[in-house]
Parts: C-alpha cells; structure tokens; sequence
C-alpha cells in the first residue's frame, strides 16, 4: 500500500444502493451471501490478526526498554571512561608538580651543603665570626642563631669543635641567601655539625614577623634526628620520612651532606611542612567531591586534603594499605610499589574512582579520587528524560493502536467483496510497516542511533518511525553533549571554589598568632549558606593593649553580599586603624569612626544594600569595653562569679541603625568593663534564625538557654562554638542552612 494513496472500500456504494432500492437479484443475492461467509470467515482472522499486533505492540516495548538500557549503559561507560582519562591526567600532572617542587628542594639543599663543603675545605677563605645563641623568646622571621645545647657541649668543647663552630658561622650568608627565596613560608633552615652544635633561621609565614621558636630541650641532639640519621646512612641528598618535629606535629625534611677536610662534617637540611606540600596540589577543580593526598613507599599518608577518617595524616604513620576496604587497600599497595593507573573503592561508605601516579625520585605516589555518584549525575538525567520518552512512546503506541483498529472495522467490511486469500495477504501487508517498525527499534536498541527505518504510510505509523528517529539523534547528540556539560559544571565549580579560598583568605586566623595569648581566650565560626556569603568577622591589635572586635552581617547572601563585605571590612578596619592612630584607642571616638564608614557607605551604595555590624574595643590591660552597635544582633555577656557564669544579653536602649541606608545616621558608644573570667558572646541573625524542618526559628532564648547550659567558667571558647553549633544542627535537622552563619566568643582573662 503506498503513502497517501486512498483505499476504495470495494461495493461499499453498491451494496448501500440495494438497500435503499430493495430490489434483490440472484447475483446479489449471491453476493450477500459470499459476504456472510466471507465476514464469518474474516471475523475470526481479524482476531488472529489483533492478537498479533498485540503481540508487535509488547515486542516494541520490549525493544524500546532495551533500547534505553543500551543508551544508559553506553552513556555511563563514556562518562566513566573520560572520568578515569581526567584522572589519570590529573594524578600524573599533581605528581609532576610535587616532583619538581621537590627537586627545587633538592637542590637548594646541595647548594648549602656545598656552600658549607666549599667553607670548611678552605678555611683561609673565611674568618671566624661570632653568632647569637639560641633564646627561646620572641625570634624575628630570617634571623639566624647558633643551638648548643647541654646534650652535645662537651663534644663541642674541644678545641676542633670551637674552630669548626667559628667557622661554619659563616654559612649564614647562604642562610640569609635561601630566607630571600623562602620569605613568606612557614620553614626551617640550618646545619648541623658533626660536632652536634646546631645553624639555623626560622622562616614564617608570609604577613608574620615574630613568633615563639621551638623550645628546644636539654636533652635536644640534631645528630640523634631523622634527617640526620638519613644522611649519615646514605651520604646523599634527599628526603626523609614523615615524622614528628620538636615542636609536636608531622613534617619531613630534605638533607644533605656537607664535608670538611676528614670527611663528613655535618648535614644541611630544609624542614617542609605537609600543609606546604599539600598546597601544590590543593585544587580541587575535577568536582567538589574531590580528593587529593600522597602515600609514602611505606603506604603512610604523607598528605591529604582530608582532615579527618581513613584518609587523613593523623600523626604521620597511618599506613592505608590496611584499609578497612580491601580495594582501597590494594590500590595502597599498588601506589607503594610505584605503579600508575585506576581503581573503584569505598571509603566511608561511598564509592570512588582513584587515580594515581608515581613520584619516582623519593619513591612516593600521588592519588586523587572523586565520588562515583558525582561523575554519574549526568547519567541519572538522562536516565530520567529517558523514561519521559519512553512514557511518550507507550502513549503513541496506544494512540496508534486505537486508531487502526477503527481504521480495521471499516477494511473488514469492504474486504468481505474479496477472497480469503486475498484478505491474508491484505493483513500482512498492513502489518510490514510494523514489522520495519520493530526491526529498526531493535537494532536502535542495540546501540545503532544512525538506523534509517523507511516508513511512507503517510499516517500514524510513519509519524511515530519519524519520533523514533528524532529519538535517537537526541540520544546521539545528548552522548555527544555530555562531555562539555561535565566541563561548563566543573569550570563553575572551580570559579565558586576560587571566590570561596578569596574570602576565607581575607578573614583573619586565630591561629598562631592569636592562640595562647595570657590576657583572652578566643574562637571563632564561620558557615556560608552558598559557597561564598556575606557575613564577616574580623579581631586584630589596634596597639599592644588594645584589641578591635567585629561581627556583621551584609543583606543578602552568595557572591553579591561577599563583594559588598570585602569594602565593608577594609573601610571600617581603615577607618578605626586612622582614628587610633590620630587620637589613640584610648581616646578615639569609636561612633564616629562607625559613622564615616556609614557615609562612605552610602555615597555609592546604588543598590541599597546594606549591612549590621557590632564593633568593640578591648582594653586588655584593664577590661574596659567600648561597643558600637550598627542595627546588629546584641550580643551575650557572661558575666563570671564564684565558679558560675550568668549569661544576659548586651543591652543598648539607644537607636541602633543599620550601616549603608542612612548617610545622616548617628551611632552612640556604649561603656562596660569585663572581669577576669567574663565572657562575650557575638554573632549574627543567622543564628537566632536558624530555620527548623516545622519552620521554626532558633530563637535568642535557646541560644541563651544553650549558653547557660555549655558556658560554664571551666570551657574553652572553641568547646562552647562547638556546643552552640551542635545545639543549632539538632535543630536545623535535615532543613539544611539558609542564612549565614557568624559566631565569635571570648574570654578575658586579665
């Protein structure tokens, strides 16, 4: 039967004639009854033929599952195998990284072990010279000393031992050459003689000048340390293993050895910290799932991104083949043995792919994992898009189904003026377009999206051949598409990632330099509800007694209010630095100083935004407490007496406006003086309105319930953040964070 071209129901017209006529011959007679056998007869291969287009709808159904596990497999098996390239890429670029990072290392190392060599080798070069002993106060970042300590004085007592110390005194002009090249990071580099006296110079953090060195012990001997012993076992530069420095905490350390006329003399080493060697490959732009550490040849995490389970450092001597997974031990013990290559594994419970490559000089390997459920959320789209269409299909099928039946009724009729023969062949004919239908579905399902079904009925069925084409371009261009939008997600994620690192980087930091400090205990959290918020915090020394404290809040949340906080905290810090300095914190008008930055504020504040800040002034010599408060939250003062604390809020019964609406705003300060042991309590709106799953907020009575309750006289400020922070969590439940969330507590201690 060819497209668009009408079927005649044969006799139709005549036999409505002798109907309506009446008149009966004997040919039509004959007629009627050949029709009646023929219907009788046509009746019967009508429901066979039914029963088989049933049948033809089930098998189309059949194929169209088929065809949609086909598609799911083949999208995930491309999605897992571009993952497992990505990775592998990765692991072998971070490694590459590390690898020369540490040859840098390397060989800075040698050049001031043969820096020394060349000193102690040709001692007529060189006059002897004199350096400060070690003190443990307050050192200056890049200013060298000399270590003796009562462990090795009487091997530095002999009159060689005193030679060589003068000396060796002239490698601080390599020292101080080496601080240029590591200013700006927390290291250490020194020498360390046969004699067992001890050259070094402390290099801190970049914004550091001054910090307490390591309290070395009497009992200290560099020739006892691992970096030394190294040496002296293999008289080569190189690194050794993790283990714990004087001060407590992990690191590793490249060594090298340096000579004198009679032999070895000493070791020049560069102490490296495992935040140091993580930061080189800290990047987490494959996902945010994304995990990065390093394994010794021992299989020990040398570094890890994670901070806490089976993947972090811990103290240094975690050994991962012992995994509790046996895939993520095996592949520990591949990475040990200095193999590349991928793996699935679990850890905590969630599946990963890991990718990992050798670092060939110092015979560690580098790993990085990402979840499984992440790389397969573009899968899981199309999984659902792909039961959309197949619903769809199932509908036209029933469509389609319907309508040749009605289209069946009336055929049957007029092909009763037919033979039999010919109404078999008629059936079969009918059902090719079908047959073609089914044939093409199941070779689609197979995995051929190029399939042509031809199709020219010019009805249903060839509108539904043309959907299933339409189908499997969208399956084929969907595949071909899934590739850029894993890259468009990854690429977002890394921008939101790199703003997120911005603004934490600008926050100030407890500790070192805020830690252990005689005169105030402090702590301090910070949560964002996107990846970067608008709530800020900010502590730091206006003079050597008096001590700025900010809490604040910007209207709005995500990267809008995170760029309106950056101005908001350098014009109020600039503008009460200027005020303290013009007049001292003592006398300072600290209203004022809110009240310039409200102006400044607002000069240019075209989109009205606008924040709540409190701001105080700390006297830590004497306790006093001087508050501003811009429309913020009132904070918690906890007030100390005879081992118990009473918390009431900080009232101010004055206005309070908010900072950036009103330019003639005024602000009043507000006096108070704390006592050894008291307490405050800062935060923002996002936490007394922290939203429970029912819709119900926090509220400012629990928090100050939960702070009677944890804030005793005895709690350290980072136990009792700890505890609000929980006490929030159980109430939040499975809601989820929908503010920023900013808490700061601290205890004055005289």
């Amino acid at each position: 039967m060819k497209a668009g071209r009408p079927v005649r129901a044969c006799g139709e017209m005549e036999w409505l004639t002798l109907m309506k006529t009446g008149k009966m011959n004997i040919d039509r007679r004959m007629l009627l009854m050949f029709l009646a056998v023929v219907f009788l007869a046509f009746f019967f291969i009508g429901l066979l033929f039914l029963r088989g287009f049933w049948a033809m709808w089930e098998n189309t159904q059949e194929d169209g599952a088929h065809l949609s596990e086909a598609s799911l497999a083949f999208a995930e098996d491309m999605a897992m195998s571009r993952t497992r390239e990505m990775l592998e890429k990765t692991a072998a670029d971070k490694a590459q990284q590390v690898e020369l990072a540490l040859e840098v290392l390397r060989e800075d190392t040698q050049y001031m072990a043969d820096a020394m060599t060349s000193i102690l080798t040709h001692p007529e070069r060189h006059k002897p010279r004199q350096l400060p002993m070690y003190t443990p106060e307050l050192m200056a970042s890049g200013r060298a000393y000399l270590l003796v300590t009562p462990a090795v004085r009487e091997d530095c007592g002999s009159e060689e031992a005193r030679e060589a110390v003068l000396l060796s005194a002239n490698g601080v002009d390599t020292l101080e050459e080496m601080g240029y090249f590591y200013a700006g990071y927390q290291t250490s580099i020194y020498y360390a003689s046969k004699y067992g006296h001890f050259i070094g110079m402390m290099m801190l953090a970049e914004g550091e000048e001054y910090a307490p060195l390591v309290t070395y012990g009497d009992d200290y001997n560099p020739r006892q340390r691992p970096w030394y012993q190294r040496v002296v076992e293999t008289r080569a530069p190189g690194f050794t293993d993790v283990y714990m420095a004087v001060g407590g905490f992990p690191e590793i350390t490249c060594s090298a050895p340096y000579y004198d006329a009679n032999g070895l003399a000493g070791v020049a080493g560069i102490d490296i910290s495992l935040d140091a060697l993580y930061d080189i490959v800290s990047d987490t732009t494959l996902g945010r799932s994304n995990i990065n550490f390093a394994l010794t040849s021992k299989g020990e995490i040398l570094f890890s991104s994670e901070k806490e389970g089976a993947l972090a450092v811990g103290d240094g001597r975690r050994n991962l083949c012992k995994a509790s997974d046996e895939g993520l031990a095996r592949a520990a013990a591949d990475m040990a043995k200095g193999a590349s290559g991928t793996a699935l594994v679990e850890l905590d419970g969630e599946e990963y792919y890991l990718a990992y490559a050798p670092i060939s000089s110092e015979g560690w390997s580098l790993g990085t994992m990402l979840k499984k459920s992440e790389v397969l959320e573009p899968v899981t789209d199309m999984e659902s898009e792909l039961s959309a269409r197949a619903e769809g299909f199932d509908e036209s099928m029933r469509s389609l189904f319907i309508a040749n039946l009605l289209k069946i009724i009336p055929v049957l009729m007029v092909m009763c003026a037919l033979f039999v023969y010919k109404s078999r062949l008629a059936a079969r004919h009918f059902a090719e377009p079908f047959l073609a239908l089914a044939e093409g579905v199941g070779e689609i399902a197979k995995g051929n999206f190029d399939k042509k079904i031809d199709i020219k009925t010019g009805d249903e069925i060839e509108m539904l051949a043309d959907a299933i084409h339409g189908m499997a371009a969208k399956l084929k261009e969907h595949a071909a598409n899934l590739e850029t939008v894993t890259a468009e997600k990854q690429r977002v994620a890394t921008e939101l990632s790199l703003a997120q690192g911005i603004q934490e980087s600008m926050l100030p930091k407890i500790f070192p330099k805020f830690s252990g400090n005689p005169h105030y205990d402090l702590a301090v959290i910070m949560k964002a509800a996107e990846e970067v918020g608008g709530n800020f915090y900010d502590f730091y020394m206006i003079d050597d007694e008096h001590m700025a404290l900010t809490v604040a809040g910007v209207s709005g949340k995500g990267v809008p209010a995170a760029l309106f906080m950056v101005a908001a905290k350098a014009m109020l810090k600039n503008d009460a630095l200027a005020a303290a300095m013009e007049r001292g914190p003592g006398k300072a008008d600290w209203a004022k100083v809110m009240s310039r930055v409200n102006c400044q504020i607002c000069e240019n504040n075209d989109y009205t935004m606008f924040m709540t800040v409190f701001f105080a002034v700390l006297n830590l010599a004497t306790g006093e407490l001087i508050c501003v408060n811009g429309g913020h939250t009132p904070p918690f003062l906890g007030c100390a007496s005879a081992g118990n604390t009473e918390w009431q809020p900080l009232r101010d019964e004055g206005k309070k406006y908010v900072v950036g609406i009103f330019e003639e705003a005024e602000y009043a300060e507000k006096r108070l003086r704390l006592h050894p042991g008291d307490l405050l309590f800062l935060c923002t709106e996002g936490v007394a309105g922290a939203m429970g799953a029912d819709g119900s907020p926090y509220t400012k009575k629990r928090l100050q319930e939960t702070l009677c309750r944890t804030g005793t006289a005895d709690i350290s400020m980072e136990k009792l953040l700890a505890s609000v922070q929980a006490d929030i969590d159980r109430h939040v439940g499975g809601a989820g964070q929908r503010d920023d969330l900013t808490m700061l507590a601290i205890r004055f201690l005289g």
